[in-house]
């Protein structure tokens, strides 16, 4: 057999190794959770009011779990309180729990809020608890809850 053949055959089956799985059992024939989701959220408590914007990504999927995934999410916003305003930045780990359409999700990290009046930056923690109507496969999210810096706020999200 001359040497080109031999080469020639070799990366045909590397090639096609990585491209086939051979005999992999699906579990369920639901599709997953998108991975990405951009979330506009208003949030409301007494005399202060924010609009953030979210960008969170799924980094671990835990399957047959009753947590379900763990995400990162970064967002902005402005805020606005009696007679002060300013812009929140924050960022924080969420832990996502179920697996149909809806889901709770809790999250913790940290944040920085800026103060306009007085050109003042404070680090804070930030976290919330909340519910999450996410169908997988779907491309819309809803959320609402508690936490800080939203207060109590809604959310609606798109997922891709």
């Amino acid at each position: 057999m001359d040497m080109r053949r031999i080469i020639f055959s070799f990366i045909t089956v590397v090639i096609l190794s990585g491209a086939c799985h051979s005999q992999e059992v699906m579990t369920d024939n639901l599709p997953g959770l998108k991975k990405n989701a951009i979330n506009l959220t208003l949030g409301f408590g007494g005399l202060y009011l924010t609009g953030l914007c979210n960008y969170e990504r799924m980094v671990y999927e835990i399957p047959r779990s009753f947590v379900s995934s763990l995400w990162l999410r970064a967002g902005l916003g402005p805020w606005l309180a009696w007679e002060e305003d300013g812009m929140n930045y924050f960022s924080s780990l969420m832990i996502m729990t179920g697996r149909n359409k809806s889901h709770f999700e809790f999250s913790a990290g940290i944040m920085v809020m800026h103060t306009s009046y007085d050109n003042y930056n404070t680090v804070l923690p930030a976290g919330n608890i909340g519910y999450r109507l996410q169908k997988p496969g779907s491309g819309f999210a809803f959320r609402a809850g508690a936490g800080w810096p939203e207060a109590g706020y809604v959310s609606i999200g798109l997922c891709f």
